[in-house]
């Protein structure tokens, strides 16, 4: 093992579509103003192994997976095509030393991190409020998603061989229990768009939230 776990995590981080200061899911005034999106029917998700039709939609059944701990869905959110290029961007850069990144990220290990992670959220729910998940949203709207510049997704690509052609980011979503509100900031993601299709980002997920949760070492 040649490298520190801070440095996995930098090494991450640095595919990401934007990169983040500060990691997501601090807790958050209970008095702070967020808009309440709690849903008047059960949460649900739309299952999809190739993509949503939007950028919205995409977003929000990433969130709605959370509320309702469907990790599987989340990772089918996922393109294969950008999954394949972090890992051979992590191998051509020898990031984790003698790991074997196919294995190091493949599916098996990256649903534990998603359940983890998952876990970790439902932890800050039980401390703020202590409704069940399935009662909370989220915050998230049309506005809330930042688009990527040219430059930007050009960057991004760039790094990691991939084809992408729009993309945002998803920044500042909150947990909302509505009747008490109470809420925290929520985990990162952003959507990228490939022929039509719409996938949470692999990469950003990963180093935004995943990392943490992931036992490299």
């Amino acid at each position: 093992m040649n490298k520190s776990s801070s440095s996995a995590k930098e090494s991450s981080s640095s595919s990401s579509v934007k990169e983040k200061d500060e990691k997501t899911t601090s807790a958050a005034s209970s008095e702070e103003s967020t808009e309440s999106t709690i849903p008047t029917e059960p949460v649900t998700v739309v299952q999809a192994e190739n993509g949503y039709d939007s950028a919205i939609t995409a977003a929000r059944n990433y969130y709605n997976a959370y509320l309702t701990n469907d990790y599987e869905a989340v990772y089918n959110m996922f393109s294969e095509d950008e999954i394949n290029a972090y890992r051979k961007y992590v191998k051509d850069g020898g990031m984790i030393g003698e790991e074997d990144p196919d294995k190091t990220f493949g599916k098996g290990n990256i649903i534990k991190a998603i359940k983890a992670s998952m876990a970790n959220i439902r932890s800050y729910m039980a401390e703020n409020g202590g409704k069940p998940a399935e009662q909370w949203g989220v915050s998230l709207k049309d506005e809330d998603l930042s688009a990527l510049s040219g430059e930007e997704l050009n960057i991004f690509n760039g790094k990691l061989g991939t084809d992408f052609t729009s993309g945002f980011d998803c920044n500042f979503v909150y947990y909302v229990d509505g009747d008490e509100n109470h809420s925290f900031l929520g985990n990162d993601c952003a959507v990228l768009e490939k022929n039509g299709r719409w996938y949470v980002s692999f990469s950003t997920v990963l180093s935004s939230e995943l990392i943490t949760f992931l036992d490299i070492y």
